[in-house]
């Protein structure tokens, strides 16, 4: 877990209040649905998406940004992150970044 630990500092930094980082335990599952659902909602994504997000990320390592899965099943590397953060911050739609 420690290379989540980078990973959220490193976009923490550079994002700041931009978007919404979350650090939680996937085997807190009430706690996972409650934010993922209240993310989700704040930033308007439909509920396929964040339905999606609910299923994929559920018990394995994952990564969301504004409530959306940007990576799961590792750690990716920032510029990985970085690069969909950038996309979700320009409007763009999911699936039109690379790191899916």
């Amino acid at each position: 877990m420690e290379e989540m630990g980078i990973l959220y500092r490193a976009l923490k930094h550079e994002f700041e209040d931009q978007v919404e980082l979350e650090m939680i335990d996937p085997r807190n599952s009430i706690s996972f649905v409650y934010t993922l659902i209240k993310v989700g909602r704040r930033n308007g994504l439909p509920w396929k998406i964040t339905f999606r997000s609910l299923t994929r990320g559920f018990n394995t390592i994952a990564v969301f940004v504004n409530g959306e899965l940007v990576a799961q099943g590792r750690v990716p590397k920032v510029a990985e992150v970085r690069e969909r953060i950038v996309s979700i911050l320009n409007g763009e739609k999911e699936g039109s970044g690379r790191g899916h």
